[in-house]
């Protein structure tokens, strides 16, 4: 059920972007500059890459470049605090840590500079948009009230996998590689990365719950009309609202 409701809030946020006028997307196929190691995801995103790898049969190819880039990755990977851990901090009045330099690195898994999961990508890859076409000089440009928006959706599917595996996408998934149901991945990295999957779980946070949004007055109807969409969809005639609050 975790998965449905994953994919229903993802999918009710796509819903609502598309119908904000005010959002002219200037991404095109092959746009990859926002396609760096700097993504962060919730263990159930991970799961849905995973399972669509060895549906495909690209569990080879993947578990290899998989344990290549955890070999890569620095020792702080992933921010400091989750984005439930940092709103709480906020609404607190209490100080954050400093994230570390975030990795411009391009992801592993484009090829031709197409996205090879894109079926199945995080919602931070989904979400990104820019109004121009951004590149080393030119940085995107994303109004205010959406990117609200999309932060009060990242901190949802966190809550809804709260406790579970929160980080980095590559640590995420080099953690999740040591379940039974992904064992094959995490054989081949074993055996050609040994000590990789270890120390990728000891980079990942755990998923938070909510302790409430970050949204500013002016772009509060906005949002609150998106979180509203979200909270009335159903998944199986149940509301997400309750499904998030386990009711």
């Amino acid at each position: 059920m975790k998965g449905k409701t994953a994919a229903a809030i993802m999918k009710t946020f796509a819903e609502w972007s598309n119908t904000c006028k005010e959002l002219k997307p200037a991404c095109r196929s092959g746009c990859d500059t926002c396609c760096t190691r700097n993504i962060t995801v919730t263990a159930l995103e991970g799961e849905a890459i995973l399972r669509y790898v060895q549906e495909n049969d690209l569990t080879a190819e993947f578990a290899l470049t998989l344990g290549k880039t955890l070999s890569e990755q620095p020792a702080i990977s992933g921010p400091a605090s989750t984005a439930n851990e940092f709103a709480d901090a906020c609404l607190g009045e209490r100080d954050v840590p400093d994230d570390p330099e975030p990795s411009t690195a391009p992801c592993p898994f484009l090829q031709d500079n197409l996205c090879t999961l894109y079926p199945v990508r995080p919602f931070a890859c989904r979400m990104f948009i820019s109004s121009v076409v951004c590149n080393g000089k030119q940085p995107a440009i994303v109004p205010d009230f959406y990117f609200e928006a999309a932060t009060c959706t990242i901190q949802l599917l966190e809550h809804l996998d709260q406790k579970e595996y929160w980080g980095n996408l590559y640590d995420v998934l080099g953690a999740l590689a040591e379940l039974r149901e992904f064992r094959r991945i995490g054989e081949i990295i074993n055996d050609q990365y040994p000590g990789e999957i270890r120390k990728a779980q000891m980079r990942v946070r755990a998923g938070k719950p909510l302790p409430g949004f970050l949204i500013s007055e002016e772009n509060n109807d906005k949002v609150q009309g998106m979180l509203d969409s979200i909270f009335n969809a159903t998944v199986e005639g149940r509301r997400l609202e309750d499904l998030l609050n386990g009711r």
